[in-house]
């Protein structure tokens, strides 16, 4: 009787623990809200163990932040070295982050370049984007190389050449255009040795899917696979309540498949 007691006790108690696994997995936690004023399509990456957010045209700023999960705390930083703007790029590349291209208040399409070293918090100018002067491009990191392509520029062009940033050598490279129809407002990412392109916005909206495949003399757009799904999602922060959520949009359209 008592074997059969411990035994229906030990069953419960696995059922409770993986009743509370199953309750941590998969949620949202909120944590401290950002710690500079209200903004909107602002820059973010992560260096090591932190991450950051930079300036943002919502209201006019240079303001730039770091946000520790550890203690659960923002610490404002140095303000970004260039002009404020909006719908730049950014990404990290080992222990530095970039920022650059956008749309500044006087409505020019910036090209400019610049390094965040948080060790000693400071800005540092580099080489300019190779392209021309864009917003709504997408960027993203693979090895010890950044990458820029697509993007909206002052004449209303859409784009598809696509760059790659030596970091060493301070150097821009253009590589092989990207493999989908010329566009902003897509969204770009790497996993691994890959990058990755897709969705975005030419008076259309797509879901097409890229893969690029790069080399130390050319690099390839592969093409993988649709979306599944027309949702757009874009991370914003919200004026009112200071908090970070994700804002989705469905618009039902299928067409650059």
């Amino acid at each position: 009787m008592k074997k059969s007691i411990l035994v229906i006790i030990a069953m419960l108690f696995s059922i409770l623990v993986v009743n509370i696994l199953h309750a941590v997995a998969d949620t949202w936690t909120r944590k401290a809200d950002f710690g500079g004023t209200p903004l909107a399509l602002a820059p973010s990456f992560s260096i090591g163990s932190k991450g950051y957010i930079g300036k943002g045209p919502y209201p006019d700023s240079q303001e730039f932040w770091e946000y520790d999960p550890a203690a659960n705390t923002w610490t404002q930083k140095a303000d970004f070295g260039g002009t404020w703007r909006e719908l730049a790029v950014c990404f990290p590349i080992g222990n530095k982050g970039y920022i650059g291209t956008g749309l500044s208040g006087d409505f020019i399409y910036q090209k400019d370049f610049w390094e965040y070293d948080p060790a000693a918090n400071t800005w540092t100018q580099k080489a300019d984007f190779g392209g021309t002067g864009r917003s709504y491009a997408v960027g993203f990191t693979i090895g010890n190389k950044g990458y820029i392509g697509t993007g909206l520029s002052g004449d209303l062009m859409y784009h598809k050449d696509f760059w790659e940033y030596d970091p060493a050598a301070n150097t821009w490279a253009q590589k092989a255009d990207f493999g989908g129809t010329a566009r902003g407002y897509a969204v770009g990412f790497s996993i691994g040795s890959k990058g990755y392109i897709g969705t975005g916005y030419d008076g259309s909206f797509y879901k097409d899917f890229w893969e690029y495949t790069g080399n130390t003399a050319e690099g390839d757009l592969d093409h993988d696979s649709d979306v599944d799904g027309s949702d757009i999602a874009m991370l914003i922060a919200n004026p009112g309540l200071l908090d970070i959520t994700i804002f989705a949009e469905s618009f039902g359209r299928t067409s650059g498949q």
